[in-house]
């Protein structure tokens, strides 16, 4: 851990790491007395002042000219946020907390307005915790610092609404090891002699952070040697140095908002331990349009950080409404308790607020399922039928379904699926005691010749282009077809039949935050391309696909908010024509119970967060 800067030593970096990255203006100089004046851009080391609506008005026009409005509040998102204030208020009173610090959330559909609506709440519950002098003693003069943790993919949302929506604060980008700098569509990265956040800002912030930032911590561990003794110098232990996750726990934030909220579900994993550590003073705000993703008992954690006084308990919660089975010895959690469920619907509702698609966006079409069944090819067949007989043997020696081994073969029954198998490796492992089996998949695959056929039946030319979005679980199948793509695109630029060609977008791993965002939001809008495609994990939340209105998906996700989140991507704000969702089916396989598993998921969903 290195020594914290002052607010005022850190603006004064900040604005030469900002003037070596691009040319002025917009930093100014400091003025005589070492101080960073007022920038244009946001960047303040006075006390916060409050803008005037005009002045903020003003502040638009000059920073993006000729730019119109998008982000204008609807009647029933006033409405949401007067509930969500009432309740914070409240909860606030009654935990005694003089600055607020309650929990509330926003359980709204995918294409509710969730994060406009969200930086709405930000601001009035700032301004009116400085407004009622909420915040007593020196706490008057900090600058309002709020930290938004998103997926990466979900970041281009923010990155879009916020100048809009908050044009006084400044927009950092937080990664492992480095600060960005957002400006006018450019990610500016700040020097390497401020890669972490600091202690306290001198002007007001908006720090975007990702969920993988908070998967590891150092906070308070020692250095060990071999044997795991703490190490020593000087009489004295030896910390481990602190990761970005360190510091932006070790300081206040005003507010601090989970997007993505349901990845809080796993109350053990890292990044939910980590992030129930950092401190708000006045708020924290979850928002997802999905409680709970397999079990109604993960929403469990989700409420255990809005609220860790009420909800402190995992098993009391738990044993209170979760209907449980346990006839193999295993206790899993089947469902809710029907007699509890208006209570469990009721906390739900009390904590957040939750709009439809349908309610909000009623011209918004549903979306037109039209599955496709393919077979297997005699390579796929044989090796989907070896692979059941070994679960088959291990189902009769009492292996659970949760065993690793056993969730591996069903992983590999699932990519089998999609395309023809080749063993690249095959050995017996004694450590784990069982036969490791590795492939990769390769042609030929029915599943995308299907999608071949799909795309020679959309429309595409001067007067009407279809674009096509395709989802998979797996890499694998998508390195098929762009491969397949490839060749054909070949083909067409030696036969000098460019209107022929498949031109596509693959959402990749390997993208920057940026150009991640600029695929979806700059690119595909201009239907330059035939298809879009990505995995379900990275392209399923918080980006907007309507260009397209139909989506392939290779394979379903065991979740069913996963597959929700994939059709969301066209089924948004908009989309003008009717979505169609084409689910590409293998006969016989686990494709069909799958979509069994998806059913009873679904339903335990609905019982909580359907409508009354």
């Amino acid at each position: 851990m290195v020594r914290s800067m002052t607010p005022e030593e850190y603006a004064r970096l900040f604005n030469r790491s900002i003037a070596a990255e691009q040319p002025p203006p917009p930093v100014l100089p400091l003025d005589g007395n070492g101080a960073a004046p007022a920038l244009p851009f946001g960047l303040d080391a006075e006390p916060f002042v409050e803008l005037t609506d005009e002045e903020v008005d003003e502040y638009e026009q000059a920073i993006v000219e000729g730019y119109s409005k998008k982000f204008i509040k609807e009647g029933w998102q006033d409405i949401d946020i007067f509930h969500l204030l009432r309740y914070h208020d409240k909860r606030s009173a009654e935990l005694d907390l003089a600055g607020g610090g309650a929990g509330i959330a926003n359980w709204s559909e995918m294409g509710c307005y969730k994060t406009s609506t969200g930086l709405w709440l930000t601001e009035r519950l700032i301004k009116e915790a400085n407004a009622r002098k909420l915040l007593d003693g020196p706490k008057l003069d900090k600058q309002p610092a709020i930290l938004i943790i998103s997926s990466k993919g979900g970041k281009g949302t923010f990155l879009e609404a916020l100048p809009e929506i908050l044009p006084e604060y400044t927009i950092l980008n937080i990664e492992t090891q480095a600060l960005f700098y957002y400006k006018s569509g450019q990610m500016l990265r700040l020097s390497k002699d401020i890669k972490y956040v600091p202690k306290e800002f001198s002007f007001p912030v908006v720090c975007l952070a990702h969920y993988n930032i908070f998967a590891k911590s150092n906070f308070g561990k020692f250095e060990v040697d071999k044997e795991g003794n703490p190490l020593k110098l000087n009489d004295k232990f030896i910390f481990k140095p602190w990761n970005q996750a360190d510091y932006i726990i070790n300081r206040e934030w005003d507010v601090v908002w989970c997007d993505e909220f349901h990845r809080l579900k796993d109350r053990d994993a890292k990044w939910s331990v980590n992030i129930k550590k950092i401190p708000a003073r006045i708020a924290k705000h979850g928002s997802t349009g999905t409680g709970f993703i397999n079990r109604p008992d993960e929403i469990w954690s989700l409420l255990n950080w809005l609220d860790p006084k009420r909800y402190g308990s995992y098993w009391s919660f738990r044993e209170e409404f979760c209907e449980i089975d346990d006839w193999d010895g295993y206790a899993k959690v089947v469902g809710c308790k029907p007699e509890k469920r208006d209570e469990f619907r009721s906390i739900v509702r009390s904590i957040g607020v939750r709009r439809t698609l349908d309610e909000v966006m009623p011209h918004i079409q549903k979306p037109l399922f039209q599955p496709i069944t393919v077979e297997l090819n005699a390579i796929q067949r044989k090796m989907y039928n070896a692979l059941k007989m070994e679960l088959e043997a291990e189902d009769q020696k009492g292996t659970p379904l949760y065993a690793a081994n056993v969730l591996s073969m069903l992983q590999r029954l699932r990519q089998i699926c999609v395309g023809t198998p080749e063993v690249v490796e095959d050995y017996y492992d004694p450590g784990l005691d069982r036969r490791v089996q590795k492939i990769k998949l390769t042609e030929p695959s029915s599943k995308i010749d299907a999608v071949m056929e799909i795309l020679e039946g959309l429309e595409w030319d001067d007067e009407k282009k279809e674009p096509l979005v395709v989802f998979s679980n797996f890499k694998d199948p998508l390195d098929l077809l762009k491969a397949r793509l490839d060749k054909h695109n070949e083909l067409a630029v030696e036969l000098q039949q460019n209107d022929l060609l498949y031109k596509y977008i693959h959402l990749d791993v390997g993208d920057s935050d940026l150009v991640r965002y600029q695929k979806w939001h700059d690119e595909f809008p201009k239907l330059e391309h035939r298809i879009f495609m990505s995995t379900l994990q990275l392209g399923g939340e918080s980006i907007n696909l309507t260009p397209a209105r139909h989506v392939v998906f290779l394979d379903r996700s065991w979740s069913p908010k996963d597959n929700a989140q994939g059709i969301g991507r066209i089924r948004r704000p908009g989309q003008e024509g009717q979505p169609i969702v084409i689910h590409i089916n293998a006969i016989n396989t686990t494709d069909q119970y799958i979509e069994r598993v998806n059913d009873v998921k679904h339903g335990w969903f609905t019982q909580i967060f359907g409508d009354e």
